[in-house]
């Protein structure tokens, strides 16, 4: 109670009042004894006593410190800004920080394999999974600060589904399903209605990088004006993510700076990101990247094909730095030699089943990455939906290889081809190496002198895969972990599917798919699927799985490092720096 002069009076008065009350006591009873009050003339013997100490909490060396500038390397400069014209890791090593990761759901930090809330917090189906209604968080702004609407949501849908004017539907339009109305209900809801039943539909809008980059108050003025084709940079970068953009010198850096309006909390209730922010230098020269690692001047390495440290950049960091660092290891992307059976020769099923069984995929491993990949087929190293023997299968299996050479070139013969053929390797410009191998296994089956590399920068080479302007491409992809991850690979409604071809009994079969719950029998059809893509039909050309390796400073902690995808979990919002 703060003390003024009314208190004070207030509180002499009470003083005043007590002792005439206990005079007036004291003579309502004479019988009441007198008790001499006992003056001490001496001090008392002994130690004065003294307050007990309040322990300091002791700080857990594990919490979460904020603050700090973390510095990672980015292997180039972004071949764009919009993540439904392209889906590299140049691109979302970055992006991921300024929009986030995934849409109105995501695949989970810490698990990957399973679906997470995002900017909807949560989502129903109807009782035949046609229709699916997702609640928005109501603590969602763009960077500007503007609420993220379910009106924001519905319009980002129809852009990725429809496009407008020239700009094109997202090249992952086929996640999205058979949409035939989107709606927003009641303010904070939107709903997403489908021709048929889709009861893992949410797995399908969760795949990284259908990321939300579109502010709809700031895009459709710049549309209606005509630039139908406006993008994520042409409107300051204004997303949700746990970043934002500071400054993007081109060839030279991006800065991205803590964004104090983000939604999220971990699970402790600290508000995220804890960082300050994050420089990406951009470092072409992968020995140079390295140096830089090695005196200093990096926190980490980049993610991305041809700049994963193998085992001869290891080995320097190793021996230099001892516990100074750390290597995350992710199985990266899956190599798929692209295949475009929509032309001659590569229609003919006899020629698709002769490159298969001659490639021989372990020596690409060697040579692209220097040992760090594994085999796979279809699905990621341990995923429960392989089949148990496809390491066997002719192709794969390096016993038998001899044999299948053998059957490789009766295959050729039967098809007319002798001889060869000829035939052009699209080249995207990051994958060189990729190409080269490819073009060393191609001579050897079709004769030297018919195989040739065209490398092309990566807007002509998504450019010319969606016009259908390629016979087959160099081992590239992403980690896929599901069926309804991988699908727009592979779907003859995609036209800017890895392989391209149409049957479409390969649709259905991946319809059939998504629609069985998880069990004995999802298992059988998974199985039958990545049998018929890659051993029967041979309608694309699995190869290995690459192992990422990142080597990061040793104060960099909080770092998520999912068992498979190194493009997932990169949005650096749980990152911090202990240098203590």
């Amino acid at each position: 109670m703060p003390f003024n002069r009314a208190n004070i009076f207030v509180l002499m008065t009470i003083a005043i009042l007590t002792l005439l009350i206990g005079g007036c006591g004291s003579a309502a009873d004479p019988a009441a004894p007198v008790v001499p009050v006992p003056t001490s003339t001496t001090a008392p013997s002994g130690p004065a006593p003294t307050a007990t100490p309040v322990p300091t909490p002791t700080p857990d060396p594990n919490d979460p410190k904020y603050g700090g500038i973390a510095t990672f390397a980015n292997r180039n400069d972004p071949p764009g800004w919009d993540p439904m014209r392209t889906g590299t890791i140049t691109l979302h090593n970055i992006a991921a920080t300024l929009y986030g990761e995934g849409n109105l759901v995501r695949q989970c930090r810490d698990d990957v394999f399973s679906i997470c809330s995002n900017l909807a917090d949560s989502w129903e189906a109807n009782a035949d999974f046609t229709e699916w209604t997702f609640k928005i968080r109501d603590n969602v702004l763009w960077h500007d600060g503007t609420p993220f609407t379910a009106e924001d949501a519905a319009w980002y849908l129809n852009i990725a589904l429809n496009g407008v004017g020239d700009r094109k539907a997202a090249r992952w339009k086929s996640n999205l399903g058979d949409i035939t109305k989107i709606s927003v209900i009641g303010g904070n809801e939107v709903s997403v209605t489908l021709s048929g039943p889709a009861p893992r539909y949410i797995g399908f809008l969760a795949p990284v990088g259908q990321k939300i980059a579109h502010p709809r108050h700031l895009m459709q003025p710049e549309i209606d004006a005509g630039n139908t084709t406006v993008t994520p940079n042409e409107v300051g970068y204004v997303a949700t993510g746990p970043y934002k953009m500071l400054e993007y010198n081109k060839g030279s850096v991006v800065r991205v700076r803590r964004n104090d309006l983000y939604w999220e909390k971990d699970s402790n209730d600290r508000k995220l990101p804890f960082l300050d922010g994050i420089d990406f230098p951009i470092i072409t020269d992968k020995s140079a990247m390295f140096a830089a690692f090695r005196t200093g001047r990096l926190d980490g390495t980049a993610r991305g094909s041809g700049y994963f440290a193998n085992a001869e950049q290891r080995a320097p960091i190793v021996s230099g730095m001892g516990n100074k660092a750390w290597f995350a290891n992710i199985p990266a992307y899956n190599k798929i030699i692209g295949i475009n059976s929509r032309v001659a020769p590569w229609n003919d099923q006899r020629v698709r089943q002769a490159v298969n069984l001659y490639v021989d995929r372990q020596s690409g491993i060697d040579a692209v990455h220097s040992g760090d990949g594994v085999l796979f087929s279809l699905f990621p190293p341990g995923s429960p939906l392989a089949n148990p023997g496809w390491a066997t299968w002719p192709g794969w299996n390096p016993a038998t290889k001899e044999a299948d050479r053998n059957r490789a070139n009766e295959l050729l013969t039967d098809a007319g081809f002798s001889d060869g053929f000829p035939v052009s390797i699209l080249c995207r410009d990051r994958w060189v190496a990729f190409c080269e191998w490819t073009e060393g296994q191609l001579t050897g089956l079709l004769g030297k002198g018919n195989v040739s590399i065209d490398v092309v920068d990566t807007a002509t080479y998504n450019d010319r895969k969606g016009r259908g302007d390629w016979e087959i491409d160099a081992p590239s992809g992403s980690a896929h972990v599901t069926p309804e991850d991988m699908q727009a690979y592979w779907l003859t409604t995609n036209p800017n599917a890895k392989n391209q071809h149409d049957d479409t009994n390969v649709d259905k079969m991946f319809i059939k798919l998504a629609n069985t719950p998880d069990g004995p029998e999802r298992t059988k059809l998974a199985q039958e699927l990545e049998y018929y893509l890659v051993q029967d039909q041979v309608l694309g050309i699995p190869t290995w799985f690459e192992l990422g390796v990142v080597a990061y400073r040793s104060y960099i902690k909080g770092m998520p490092v999912p068992p498979v995808c190194s493009s997932c979990s990169i949005d650096m919002a749980t990152v911090w720096i202990d240098k203590s």
